[in-house]
């Protein structure tokens, strides 16, 4: 039986053709107990296989629902950020790294990689350039809106540091004639983000803070995970 199930159709006709006879009835019921008994172990593999496909479905698991079970930061993100203090330290590092770079390095300080698991903002490999935040009772995306009023926090306050150093250097950057006037208006571009649309400032800040921050659920749960 076993070699003519994996002969082809005609090898099968060739090999019966040259036989001078057919099966008995006895042979052939053989065959057919033989067959019921390949039968009952294909069912049994195939009710295993329905049983891993519907406890996989059942295993499904929003991102949001993991953080709301497994996250809870000691406050929301609106106080997150409104607690932040600023000083020359933050100053400078948009003038040394440009206006876009700068903001992702004083956001890094802010969030220590080892502290993730405390922070209200957080984003993970398995959702590209989406961010999510703790709004002090769920996590939800982070909107445009949200990340406007954030971003623009930290460039007011980056503005009002820049405002003590020209205050400083007040009589230095009336000299026209000096090259620190020159390097005030360098500054300055820098602090306001250069010749970049609003827009595009947020849409980088954002991707930045994307990659620093983001996490891979894979390592922490075994739920196929879905979005």
């Amino acid at each position: 039986m076993c070699e003519l199930m994996h002969m082809s159709s005609d090898e099968r006709r060739v090999e019966l053709e040259e036989q001078a006879d057919t099966p008995d009835n006895r042979k052939l019921y053989e065959m057919v107990l033989a067959l019921m008994s390949v039968v009952k172990k294909q069912n049994e593999k195939i009710n295993k296989l329905e049983n891993i496909i519907q406890r996989t479905q059942k295993e499904k698991l929003s991102v949001i629902k993991w953080l709301d079970d497994n996250a809870r930061p000691s406050q929301s993100f609106d106080d997150w950020f409104q607690s932040m203090t600023f000083d020359e330290s933050d100053l400078n590092f948009i003038l040394e790294k440009g206006h876009i770079k700068g903001m992702i390095k004083i956001v890094e300080n802010r969030s220590p990689i080892d502290s993730i698991n405390t922070l209200p903002i957080r984003s993970f490999k398995q959702k590209k350039h989406v961010l999510y935040i703790y709004d002090g009772e769920k996590w939800q995306v982070m909107s445009p809106d949200q990340l406007k009023k954030f971003i623009g926090y930290m460039s007011k306050s980056i503005r009002r540091v820049f405002h003590v150093w020209v205050d400083e250097n007040q009589k230095k950057i009336d000299n026209v004639h000096s090259d620190f006037s020159t390097t005030y208006l360098e500054k300055l571009s820098k602090v306001n983000g250069g010749k970049l649309e609003p827009d595009q400032i947020h849409s980088r800040i954002k991707n930045g803070m994307y990659e620093y921050l983001k996490y891979d659920l894979q390592n922490v749960i075994e739920y196929e995970i879905t979005f």
